[in-house]
């Protein structure tokens, strides 16, 4: 077994921080020369300390992945805000300067941090906390139904043609089957468009693959968005266009590759364990399902104690709240009290209601990535379901309000969250939760005049009623079971249902070793044994992989544990087998839905996809010369327009590696009826596209914003053009938060 956590050492193991540099200031724990003061130096820095922190968080480590996580976050935070900088400086100074007298160091203590997070399993209680949320969102959102209802009515015009202009745009505000593997159909189904005022997503009419959400690292940040287009540099412009934003994610359908498919474990793998006797119990300890649910979250505090609380933090920022009248400010306010609550507050109580108002604030904005990411951090330290808590808020106030919060911008973004909420539910086997998202569907198509959208919640009510069939049929064998428990088919549908549907691994896997289908028994063998040598760890992913691509009902979970697998093999694997562990953790994230993939780095502020910064543009049928060097010339007969003599044509702006991108711009010339068709693509893996947005015509900026996902290349196709002989591309620009404030 891995060694506890008591002895293990991760500031020297994973940052390279010895005893002698302990407790390490902020500039040291993020690596950085002391005192560093550029902004995006200090941020990429610690982007970077997270995303290698946060490959340990599914292994046999969590707690202190998520520990030394949260104090990286708060170096970080500490460091971007000018006036704790200069504070910490100043102390930090001091003491070093009395450590050098003294010649002995002195330690500098981070600020103090809440307890390690953890993510929660499906299956739980039922929560007030969307209620609560909505209340105070439909209080401070009403100042914006009267700019919503322009906006709408602006949307729904279109937009007159514009002299050529070299301005760049204005910034952004915000920054059941018993028989495997081939006993079942494939729910995988084609995808449909239709011209309409609001996008909608990709096979609307038909559900996504019911996938679980399984133990991935990264797996408490927010998931993916859905795109909202706005023209500019005058707003409103032509708003709604249809949207293919790849809700669904349904992995490819192909045969595994040559050369995974012939695959062999680790050249370090022993043997393969010895199988425990059949039907036995599955370790208490878990490590696989720890880290899938971890325990020890707080009670959601009660309706007093969150009065009074309320009541207090209202007073003390009363002077901020009542200045706060326009979205942008309503965001700045939402981001003070997110910071706030994650780290600034030793009371539970006051940090679940900072939390809270901080999803009130930026839902009001229009802001649903914060909103989600709010959710999903009060998940993570107190008892309640994160999916369900996200349908009860966004509900009520879709309800409520007369129009959506930030509507038209975020038509889109309510497009996607909806379906995107209520397929979770879905594949985690909730059809209570799942209704509710259903209503929400119809609810946004109502409010966003997508009348299509009813479509997408009837097709996701017909399944409902499959896993409610799958739900009897597992209380059907749990019966049988009761009376035969060596029942090899009842087993088998008890196991599928706990591990692939609710991800309850601790308590699937003893039946799933008494089930018919031997690999999937040999597997569920090897993992009662928790193996902690990489090559044994491999061997089991591998296995999962390998049994994934013959599976249909179960394939994506599958995959998923495949990914867990392999982020524990990875942790102790010899070097040279680390390219073997990332070629098939490639492969498998491009087919996981948007709420098991949260690969990507980050880099808030910064046009990542500029040549400077190592993305390369290139073109089937034209010119890409200009197309990414952050030049916008002022007429198209100017160097720097990228270009094309026939349509359709096409762009392709590779990344440098994978970010997780949440904004695409793209740079029309502008003229006189100069209009351009276009439509927008984005892959994970640099090889396969999903559609982002369909047909859409503008000139001048387009601005696409969708909630975050990873994407590693950026296809823009032209359609047609009014603005003379050829297609003209200007720029491509992409972000993983909005574009920095020009200074």
């Amino acid at each position: 077994m891995a060694a506890p956590e008591a002895d293990f050492d991760p500031y020297l193991k994973w940052l390279g921080i010895r005893a002698k540099e302990r407790p390490p200031d902020h500039y040291r724990l993020l690596g950085l020369e002391t005192f560093e003061s550029d902004p995006d130096v200090i941020s990429t820095a610690a982007d970077a300390r997270m995303l290698h922190v946060k490959t340990f968080q599914a292994g046999t480590h969590a707690a202190l992945s998520q520990r030394l996580l949260n104090e990286i976050a708060a170096a970080k935070v500490c460091l971007l805000n000018p006036e704790k900088k200069a504070q910490y400086d100043r102390t930090l100074r001091q003491r070093v300067a009395a450590a050098a007298a003294l010649e002995s160091p002195i330690p500098i203590e981070p600020p103090p941090l809440p307890p390690a997070g953890t993510v929660g399993h499906p299956r739980r209680a039922r929560t007030s906390l969307g209620p609560k949320l909505a209340a105070g969102v439909a209080l401070a959102a009403a100042s914006l139904i009267g700019l919503g209802a322009w906006l709408l009515q602006g949307a729904m015009q279109p937009e007159a043609a514009r002299p050529v202009v070299a301005e760049r745009p204005p910034e952004s505000a915000s920054a059941s089957s018993n028989s495997l593997p081939n006993g079942t159909e494939d729910r995988e189904r084609p995808g449909s468009r239709s011209a309409a005022a609001v996008p909608v997503p990709l096979d609307s009419t038909k559900p996504a693959p019911h996938a679980t959400p399984a133990s991935l690292p990264g797996d408490n940040r927010v998931a993916p968005k859905t795109p909202q287009v706005v023209s500019l540099p005058d707003m409103p412009g032509t708003t709604s266009p249809l949207a293919d934003p790849a809700l669904e994610m349904p992995p490819r359908s192909r045969e595994p590759s040559d050369s995974m498919s012939e695959a062999e474990p680790l050249d370090d793998a022993p043997s393969p364990p010895k199988r425990p006797r059949r039907g036995s119990e599955a370790p208490k300890d878990d490590v696989a399902d720890r880290a899938v649910r971890p325990d020890r979250r707080l009670p959601e505090p009660d309706d007093t104690v969150q009065k009074a609380t309320e009541k207090r933090l209202r007073s003390e920022l009363a002077g901020e709240l009542g200045r706060a009248k326009r979205p942008e400010d309503r965001l700045a306010i939402a981001e003070k009290l997110f910071t706030r609550g994650l780290q600034g507050e030793n009371d539970p109580a006051a940090r679940y209601v900072l939390l809270r108002m901080a999803c009130e604030m930026a839902l009001a904005a229009g802001e649903l990535p914060r909103t989600l990411e709010a959710v999903d951090e009060i998940a993570k330290t107190y008892d309640i379901q994160p999916v369900e808590a996200k349908l009860d808020l966004l509900t009520r106030t879709a309800a409520t309000s007369r129009t959506l919060p930030g509507f038209p911008a975020t038509a889109l973004e309510w497009t996607e969250a909806a379906v995107l909420l209520t397929d979770e539910a879905l594949s985690s086997g909730e059809p209570e939760v799942a209704e509710k998202g259903i209503r929400l569907i119809r609810l946004v198509g109502k409010k966003a005049r997508a009348p299509q959208l009813a479509a997408t919640a009837a097709a996701r009510e017909k399944d409902i009623e499959m896993v409610r069939q799958e739900q009897a049929a597992f209380r059907e064998a749990e019966t049988t079971l009761g009376k035969e428990p060596l029942d090899a088919a009842a087993n088998f549908k008890v196991g599928s249902w706990l591990c692939f549907v609710q991800n309850d691994w601790r308590k699937g896997l003893p039946y799933l070793t008494r089930c018919q289908h031997g690999p999937l028994r040999d597997l569920a063998e090897q993992e009662l044994l928790d193996p902690d040598q990489p090559g044994q760890q491999f061997a089991i992913a591998l296995g999962w992989f390998k049994l994934s691509q013959t599976e249909s009902r179960f394939k994506v979970p599958m995959m998923a544990r495949a990914a867990y697998w392999l982020q524990r093999s990875k942790e102790g694997a010899a070097l040279e087998s680390l390219p073997r562990i990332d070629e098939l953790l490639a492969e498998i994230a491009p087919q996981l839905p948007p709420w098991l993939d949260r690969s990507g780095a980050v880099r808030p502020g910064v046009n990542i996809a500029l040549a400077a910064h190592g993305a390369q543009a290139a073109s089937r049928a034209g010119s890409a010369a200009g197309l990414n060097d952050g030049v916008i010339p002022l007429t198209v007969d100017q160097s720097g327009v990228a270009s094309a003599s026939s349509e359709p044509c096409e762009w392709i702006v590779s990344l440098s590696q994978v970010f997780r991108l949440r904004e695409i711009r793209v740079k029309f010339p502008e003229g006189k009826n100069a209009f351009y068709g276009y439509s927008l693509e984005t892959s994970a893996d640099g090889v396969t596209f999903r559609p982002l947005v369909a047909q859409q015509q503008g000139a001048g900026w387009q601005i696409v914003r969708f909630l975050p996902r990873p994407v590693k290349a950026i296809k823009l196709v032209g359609h047609f053009h009014t603005a003379g002989p050829r297609f003209y591309v200007s720029e491509i620009e992409a972000y993983t938060s909005g574009p920095a404030a020009p200074r």
